[in-house]
């Protein structure tokens, strides 16, 4: 055993599974890393709705953007969105 599943140990019981532990820390980086780069990728299209001047590719980005929106609602991302007031 490693030094800190020792001192998970010690901090949190040995009634802990540390796996159950270790499932939620990859679950919750795995969501933040998801949601920023969806983030990233919303904030991207906003700039090329601006710089866009074909009506074709304002509508083809919106729909993209739409489509990305409708991603992030369907996970916990819409509760960090809410948070940082992306909407």
């Amino acid at each position: 055993m490693g030094c800190i599943e020792a001192v998970l140990l010690r901090q949190l019981g040995s009634f802990l599974d540390l796996r159950a532990v270790y499932a939620s820390l990859v679950a919750m980086v795995r969501r933040v890393l998801i949601v920023d780069t969806m983030q990233w990728m919303l904030s991207s299209l906003r700039y090329l709705m601006i710089a866009s001047h074909n009506y074709l590719h304002y509508v083809i980005i919106c729909v993209l953007r739409s489509l990305l929106l409708v991603g992030l609602m369907s996970g916990d991302g819409i509760c960090i969105l809410i948070r940082r007031k992306m909407l």
